[in-house]
């Protein structure tokens, strides 16, 4: 039985390719209590002939030899993926900022899958540290935001006030024009109102103020 690099070696094959070999069933494995898978010897031929693989016949052990014993496994974890170069690492980054899942970062970059999924988590431990960073700023833009709108809509408000206290004033004149009897002197340069007679003569239209005469 051979184990799976062993296999992928003799095939002339990379890992990754058995591994999807394994998963469309062209091939089977026997798998031990460690978790690890062995391949049968006659199955790999079989399959090199079946898809045309240039087939690495492994040299032959004596049969007085005993047969390999297999450690048991180390309580170690998984091996950890070399380090990733920075500008490799960035590439990554921003497919995964863009919405790419692993297997396209795999793809696009021609990495490994284990060195794909520890970049990915990589960016989502720093992405989750961002996150509170990021939302503050948003409530701060939101609020300025609302700032900014509350004061178009004071200047607003001032606007209108200043026109109603113009026509009041012009309301006031007017009606003290007629209470003093007068007439109104003539037609503004406006063309919407008339000069009506006060200390300061006010326009009912658009209410200009023209100083009366020996005032």
């Amino acid at each position: 039985m051979h184990s799976r690099s062993e296999a992928a070696d003799l095939l002339g094959i990379s890992v990754s390719k058995l591994r999807r070999l394994q998963a469309d069933g062209d091939i089977e494995s026997e798998v031990d209590d460690s978790g690890r898978h062995h391949f049968d010897l006659d199955d790999l031929r079989e399959l090199a002939d079946e898809r045309g693989f240039d087939f690495a016949e492994p040299d032959e052990e004596d049969d007085d030899d005993e047969p390999e014993v297999l450690s048991p496994p180390s309580p170690t974890l998984e091996p950890q993926p070399a380090p990733v170069a920075g500008d490799l690492a960035a590439r990554a980054f921003r497919l995964f900022q863009d919405g790419a899942p692993p297997v396209e970062v795999v793809i696009a970059l021609e990495i490994t899958p284990e060195t794909a999924e520890a970049l990915q988590d990589a960016w989502v431990r720093m992405t989750a540290r961002e996150l509170p960073v990021l939302g503050a700023e948003v409530r701060l833009a939101e609020v300025e935001d609302d700032v900014a709108g509350q004061a178009a809509q004071l200047r607003a408000l001032a606007s209108a006030v200043a026109d109603v206290r113009r026509d009041l004033e012009a309301v006031r004149a007017a009606a003290s024009t007629r209470r003093a009897g007068s007439h109104p002197l003539g037609p503004c340069q406006c063309g919407r109102g008339l000069v009506v007679p006060a200390k300061v003569a006010v326009c009912s239209g658009c209410h200009g103020s023209y100083l009366m005469p020996g005032s």
